[in-house]
């Protein structure tokens, strides 16, 4: 038996053995449940490293609904790795807040999970069941604290605009399955090769699946939280509880970019429905970068401010993953895509862990007020924060930087110059309210209010690892990253 797909096997061994646990045995006290969740994902990133270094890439049958690549095994160790920090990092909250161990980090586990399968799938079924995989638990982790009525909320409006998304998905994907009557990805490419030349059925069937293609594109961007479809996306961050919030600001993110590559550049690969495809997202691609940085310079609560930021940065990864192929089997973009995700991830991942050590200490609304003179209260959380801005802000010489700059190659490669110009002038906007993030943490005196903050070491040291990683990226940017990736899509 391959152990290949022993890693999604493990995550829901995991989830169900942690919810049987939580449920069944009433003497194991929450801490006891948090170590429990950290070993489980210990060990599945152990198994998730060895699929790496022991896989051999092979040729998947026609009618594989799910097959493992390179690219997939590559993404997989890390997506459960950042899971991991998330769980450290949220540890100290979930216990504190009085939040369900059992369920949180379970839901979190069942989530990743999705996105897991959702690199491997090769079937528009397979990717659709994937999504809902990915989809289901988030909605589920926004309301899980207690008395939160901003929670509770934020759920509800979460869970609206992710059916909507998975309404157009779904009905796009059926209308694509109706004009070509396959449904693994490889066929549905090929088929609509066949629309695309025959002289009698071309322009009526072309605008069909060019309509079809775009209604299924469109709920992937409602996932991926892209202007102008980033309906609540700001709601739901600012109300979901600040663990959850870090989790949706990651991982999920992988998820859709990978619909949304595998739909592109596998599925609707015709020379038609590139051209006309790639233009429009990557305008629209442009205009999320300039509408989520343009609405956070206004902001003042965190979360919200980050959920704006967010939705900047998926523009570029949007922009990254719209160019089309040079040749046949041309998957750099994707590799590029999932460099900055991760580099984007990084800094999130640290920016969330200051905001959750204020928590300890305030409310799960965090404004700027609260952060104030950091640097008095906590010069070494300062500190971490500014790597992190800095880094979002892609801002020399940290990893932020080098992480944008093999989009801007990319562009330029596929003579996209005029839009890689309007990239970097839309990007220096966001600049403005990272400046003032930095401006409030060593610039403004602490309010009376404020109290000496205290990390827990486990957690700092987490933390520093990855601040180290985000400068050690930045020393050798054209190395670590995308030499990892590398091998992905020159092996597919």
């Amino acid at each position: 038996m391959t152990t290949v797909y022993l890693t999604e096997l493990f995550c829901v061994i995991g989830a169900i053995g942690l919810i049987m646990t939580g449920s069944l045995k009433r003497d194991i006290s929450r801490v006891q449940l948090t170590n429990t969740a950290i070993v489980i994902l210990g060990f599945i990133i152990g198994l998730a490293f060895y699929n790496l270094y022991t896989f051999a890439p092979t040729s998947c049958a026609t009618e594989a609904y799910i097959c493992a690549d390179s690219l997939s095994m590559s993404v997989k160790p890390l997506l459960i790795s950042m899971l991991l920090v998330i769980v450290i990092i949220s540890s100290r909250y979930v216990l504190h807040q009085h939040m369900p161990v059992a369920e949180f980090y379970s839901l979190a586990l069942l989530s990743t999970c999705g996105v897991l399968v959702l690199l491997d799938s090769q079937s528009i079924v397979m990717l659709y069941l994937a999504l809902e995989l990915i989809s289901l638990p988030s909605y589920i982790m926004c309301a899980l604290a207690p008395n939160d009525s901003l929670g509770k909320e934020a759920a509800m409006k979460y869970f609206i605009i992710g059916s909507i998304g998975s309404g157009l998905v779904l009905f796009g994907l059926s209308w694509l399955y109706g004009l070509t009557g396959v449904i693994t990805l490889s066929d549905i490419s090929k088929a609509l090769l066949l629309i695309e030349v025959d002289s009698t059925t071309s322009n009526a069937m072309s605008t069909t699946t060019l309509i079809s293609a775009s209604i299924t594109i469109m709920g992937v961007l409602i996932k991926l939280g892209v202007a102008p479809l980033h309906w609540w996306v700001a709601d739901t961050y600012q109300g979901a509880n600040t663990p959850t919030t870090l989790f949706l600001s990651t991982i999920p993110k992988f998820g859709a970019a990978t619909i949304l590559f595998k739909l592109l550049h596998l599925a609707l690969s015709t020379a038609s429905l590139q051209e006309n495809l790639c233009q429009a997202l990557v305008c629209i691609g442009l205009f999320s970068i300039f509408w989520g940085n343009f609405l956070a310079l206004t902001q003042h609560n965190l979360k919200r401010l980050l959920a704006y930021s967010s939705i900047s940065h998926m523009g570029i990864v949007v922009v990254a993953l719209s160019m089309p192929k040079l040749y046949l089997f041309d998957f750099q973009m994707a590799s590029i895509a999932y460099a900055y995700l991760l580099i984007y991830s990084l800094a999130t991942l640290i920016t969330f862990y200051v905001i959750i050590e204020i928590n300890q200490q305030s409310t799960n609304q965090i404004t700027l007020s609260d952060i104030s003179g950091l640097n008095q209260t906590c010069p070494t959380l300062a500190f971490f924060l500014l790597i992190a801005i800095f880094s979002t802000a892609s801002i020399p010489p940290l990893a932020g930087f080098f992480a944008k700059l093999p989009v801007l190659s990319l562009m330029i490669d596929h003579q996209y110059v005029n839009a890689s110009i309007l990239l970097m002038l839309l990007s220096a906007i966001g600049v403005g309210y990272y400046i003032n993030i930095i401006r409030t943490i060593y610039f403004i005196e602490p309010s009376d209010n404020q109290m000496i903050i205290h990390p827990h070491k486990l957690t700092h040291h987490v933390v520093s690892f990855i601040g180290l990683a985000v400068v050690v990226f930045a020393i050798y940017p054209n190395g670590i990253i995308l030499h990892y990736f590398s091998r992905s899509y020159l092996t597919m």
